[in-house]
């Protein structure tokens, strides 16, 4: 694949700090997101620095008054972070600095044995009240490097794509383009960077440890767009803290496109998200794991999970309980679940076994 990059990716004034890249099926067409930030923030992201990151440090009036009045009475002001910890935006002009003119590329690629050819070259401004709170839900730091998660996605066909909680369709003939925004789950947390105690009673900004993520997945026919939670770290119970929904797309009369909700599906948990989330090949079936269960879900067929499937010690697999089975004991043995191909089987990886077992789907398909 990377010998297959074209020069427009590989040759560019700045690197994108966030891309995602997928080609078709038969291998004929690539596309190329990536979403590059304003300077501020990448010189921070880049040397580690503060986010956003200054030439000069804007003056602070009121921590310059603190720190004078603090001499005055003999007494030592609290630093701002810890040792060699980059400060996350905190303010709100902080927060405008850093999230101010983000934009995204999407380009498609006709990969020909003579060369390559760009069919698509769109750029998209991305708004900076989606890029605050992404910055807000997943970005973190520690004496090592930034890490922040911004979800990102594209189509089979390579004509739709997702950027945060965004969704940009687009043709290649005509450049057309239409944003629909996938409101609802993606905006209901909101986590804030916040003050803790470090070593020494000493103050420093840090981010919470419930980071929140989420991702999303399409149908192998891109007909079907699903959003799920992943790697959340709850400090206490949360309502509806761990969900799934699954958006239908269809094709309006005009040619854009139309979005929907198919079905939905939250559980109040201390659920670390979902895993494993795939969608079967031909069927309206949808597999995912949390660390308690591997779930079957049949999303247009009423509301809620449809079929608990646990899997357990014994070597072969075996359903102990579709409401649940002993907790805690998938976690431990199974490394990854998935549909095989043509979609008759699904593929337990176990670890510290080297090859896969296969459970017949049929079975369970009679249940649902």
């Amino acid at each position: 694949m990377a010998d297959q990059i074209p020069d427009e990716i590989k040759h560019q004034p700045h690197s994108p700090v966030f891309s995602h890249s997928r080609a078709t099926p038969n291998s004929k067409r690539v596309a190329f997101l990536q979403v590059f930030p304003n300077r501020r923030f990448r010189d921070g992201w880049k040397k580690h620095a503060d986010i956003p990151s200054y030439d000069r440090l804007p003056r602070d009036l009121a921590r310059d008054i603190a720190q004078i009045r603090a001499l005055l009475e003999g007494t030592v002001l609290s630093p701002d972070k810890a040792a060699n910890v980059p400060n996350p935006p905190q303010t709100a002009q902080q927060l405008k600095d850093a999230c101010s003119g983000w934009s995204a590329t999407y380009r498609v690629f006709s990969m020909e044995p003579s060369g390559h050819i760009m069919t698509t070259s769109i750029e998209i401004s991305l708004s900076k009240l989606d890029v605050a709170l992404c910055l807000r839900q997943g970005l973190c730091a520690d004496d090592n490097e930034w890490a922040c998660s911004f979800p990102l996605s594209i189509s089979p066909d390579l004509d739709m794509f997702t950027v945060l909680h965004n969704l940009v369709c687009v043709k290649n003939d005509k450049l057309f383009q239409q944003v629909i925004s996938l409101d609802g789950p993606t905006t209901h947390r909101w986590k804030s960077w916040s003050k803790v105690k470090s070593d020494g009673h000493r103050e420093h900004t840090a981010a919470r440890s419930d980071i929140y993520r989420y991702q999303f997945t399409w149908s192998p026919d891109g007909k079907y767009l699903l959003f799920h939670d992943i790697q959340m770290q709850p400090l206490a119970w949360v309502d509806n803290g761990t969900c799934a929904v699954v958006f239908v797309i269809n094709n309006r009369p005009d040619g854009r496109k139309k979005v929907g909700v198919a079905n939905s599906f939250a559980s109040s948990s201390f659920s670390s998200g979902f895993q494993d989330c795939e969608f079967h090949p031909t069927e309206d079936l949808l597999l995912f794991r949390d660390e308690l269960n591997t779930h079957l879900w049949r999303f247009l067929k009423g509301l809620g999970v449809a079929m608990f499937l646990t899997i357990d010690t014994d070597k072969n697999p075996t359903v102990l309980d579709l409401d649940g089975g002993p907790k805690g004991q998938l976690a431990g043995l199974v490394d990854r679940v998935s549909f095989t191909a043509c979609g008759g089987y699904l593929a337990v990886s176990r670890l510290r076994e080297e090859w896969p077992d296969f459970v017949a789907l049929g079975g369970f398909l009679s249940m649902l």
